[in-house]
């Protein structure tokens, strides 16, 4: 069976920072968090911070789900989701220089034309 949180009542109606969504974890003290359906309703903000944070802590790791979330939330926890997995990658350039001192830099940079 399912458990459902609210979490205006939890927490708040606007959630602003990562440490709420620790207070969050505490608050459920040792509960399935698999089992656990967090209900966003009357929340009217949810930052940046705190979704990427409750993303990695409720949703990545342990698979709960969510419901009643406005489109706002929405629009900002599904780009967290999307950027969550992205792996940066470096970029390789045959137009790399690399310079011993920074005295070889500069004598570079003067003979730049522009």
């Amino acid at each position: 069976m399912k458990n459902r949180v609210y979490i205006k009542k939890v927490l708040s109606a606007d959630l602003k920072s990562r440490s709420l969504v620790h207070t969050l974890l505490l608050s459920l003290n040792g509960e399935n968090l698999n089992d656990v359906i967090f209900d966003f309703s009357d929340v009217n903000f949810a930052g940046r911070s705190f979704l990427d944070e409750f993303y990695n802590v409720f949703l990545k790791k342990h698979k709960a789900k969510v419901e009643n979330v406005s489109e706002d939330v929405k629009i900002i926890l599904d780009t967290v989701s999307r950027t969550q997995d992205n792996k940066s990658t470096l970029v390789k350039s045959k137009n790399v220089r690399s310079f011993k001192t920074v005295d070889d830099f500069c004598s570079h940079i003067k003979n730049i034309s522009f």
